[in-house]
């Protein structure tokens, strides 16, 4: 598997929108350990405005 922690906010940002893009007709999307970091989050609300979190102890 590769290290996504190695691409850019921007660019981790871009290919999420293009997969929700590619589901049109989802109402909701699980994305497991994103937002990475504060950067992600600027990023994210920037381009989409909405962003919910949910902590699951381990």
């Amino acid at each position: 598997m590769p290290d996504f922690g190695l691409l850019s906010s921007k660019t981790v940002t871009e290919v999420l929108m293009l997969e929700m893009k590619m589901s049109p007709n989802a109402k909701t999307y699980l994305v497991s350990g994103y937002p990475r970091n504060m950067r992600d989050v600027v990023e994210y609300s920037e381009k989409v405005g909405l962003l919910f979190f949910i902590t699951v102890p381990l």
